[in-house]
């Protein structure tokens, strides 16, 4: 199917190509000849490749075989579509063909003067490839700006597929003589290494392993240790909201349900 797609559709463009060329005062018929010498696989029948260039009719006419070898093999596409099984299963296929099967035979209608289908002339073949090499380029992705759309999940250290973790809980913190009543090391995210037994975040629910991913809404999963405490140092007499994720364990997984909550 491919093989006589790609066929009708190569013998359609050069039929486009010859009916709705206008070679320009500028254009160097030499260069025009060759062109059309390497488009197909043995000359032409009737005029020189000179005269089909200069004479609008004779374009025509080589164009019309072209469209008349074009919706036969579109056609012959079709045929062998139909006759598989799974290929009859994909809808987006058969209406590729039909459309440019249709667009070979609106073409075809514009430039048949004569309605004489069965005795248009036989086109020859296209050439299966060009005789122009390709200039190869390899782009400069340094120049490209890529935004990655997984950043916001936060480093793959923590927040991969391998990992499972308990959702985002937000716990309301207010700042005591003693502080918050946590120890935080490492960066993005930020860990808590150290609770105080009775603070305020011992009330709240923290332990020891947790991520703090949010510092009143602002989130922090790529933040450093320094800018989350600075964060905290900033904070109001009203207290801090902060977003924390507790890391569960394979053991922990391979246990019963558990419900993970904060206190409140």
């Amino acid at each position: 199917v491919k093989s006589k797609y790609f066929k009708a559709v190569s013998h359609y463009f050069a039929a486009v190509a010859l009916c709705d060329h206008i070679m320009g005062p500028d254009d160097e018929e030499s260069e025009q000849v060759k062109a059309l010498q390497q488009l197909h696989v043995t000359m032409p029948e009737g005029p020189s490749l000179i005269t089909v260039l200069r004479d609008k009719e004779e374009r025509r006419k080589l164009g019309k075989a072209h469209l008349k070898k074009a919706i036969i093999k579109h056609e012959e596409a079709m045929r062998i579509h139909s006759l598989c099984r799974i290929l009859r299963k994909m809808d987006i296929l058969q209406e590729v063909l039909a459309l440019v099967h249709k667009r070979s035979l609106k073409k075809y209608s514009e430039i048949d003067h004569e309605d004489d289908f069965f005795d248009t002339a036989e086109a020859p073949e296209i050439h299966p490839k060009t005789q122009q090499k390709p200039d190869i380029k390899t782009p400069n992705f340094s120049k490209v700006k890529v935004t990655d759309i997984f950043h916001r999940l936060g480093p793959l250290s923590v927040f991969s597929a391998k990992n499972r973790w308990t959702p985002a809980t937000e716990v309301h913190l207010k700042k005591s003589e003693k502080g918050f009543g946590f120890t935080l090391r490492g960066d993005s995210p930020v860990l808590i290494a150290g609770v105080v037994p009775d603070g305020s975040a011992d009330e709240a629910g923290l332990r020891e392993g947790d991520y703090l991913v949010s510092v009143n809404q602002q989130d922090c999963k790529w933040s450093k240790h320094t800018d989350v405490v600075q964060l905290l140092k900033n904070i109001s007499t009203e207290g801090v909201s902060i977003g924390v994720i507790t890391l569960i364990t394979s053991e922990q997984h391979n246990k019963e349900p558990q419900h993970w909550e904060m206190k409140p």
